[in-house]
């Protein structure tokens, strides 16, 4: 017999699999292709659209295959997996993950928004601080030189790496 919450985690992680397929489906197809600028001209680097492109394929990917996953052990009849580590912890994904879930994706429209506007370096840090804090970092000397050092680090190593030039801080252009 099957238990109440391992039905409903079982129909949830059926319908969540659904929309993020199609999600990123709609974004592979449409938003990608018709919303990330290219610049014109000669090509240095990478594409504007691969990163956007990698991510989305591999959330497509993963949230279809948890989908047929999900769909074949329903269709069996098949008693949901055990959602259980080596130390008996449970590792069910209830209403407090599904609210995480959605401040993540928030946070991560902000993000976007702020790249756009501030830069690579200021959103950065801004997203790395916040999310710091909520990791539960209290140390300000360790959040201020991890959040400065990251992304000038990593900005540095994109740009002579790959030579990617990422987005700058648009007020000063």
């Amino acid at each position: 017999m099957k238990d109440d919450k391992d039905s409903d985690l079982t129909t949830f992680n059926l319908a969540a699999s659904t929309l993020l397929t199609l999600a990123g489906i709609l974004s592979l197809a449409w938003l990608i292709p018709d919303q990330v600028p290219v610049p014109a001209g000669p090509d240095q680097g990478l594409s504007a659209r691969f990163m956007p492109t990698v991510a989305v394929s591999a959330l497509t990917v993963l949230a279809f295959l948890l989908g047929m996953n999900v769909l074949i052990r329903k269709l069996r009849g098949l008693a949901p997996l055990a959602e259980e580590n080596e130390d008996n912890d449970d590792q069910g994904f209830g209403a407090a993950e599904a609210v995480n879930t959605m401040v993540l994706l928030a946070g991560s429209g902000v993000y976007v928004g702020l790249l756009a506007t501030v830069g690579f370096v200021v959103s950065t840090a801004f997203g790395l601080a916040v999310c710091l804090y909520f990791g539960g970092v209290r140390n300000r000397l360790l959040i201020v030189a991890l959040c400065l050092g990251i992304p000038l680090v990593l900005e540095q190593i994109l740009w002579w790496g790959l030579t990617i030039q990422l987005p700058a801080f648009q007020i000063l252009d």
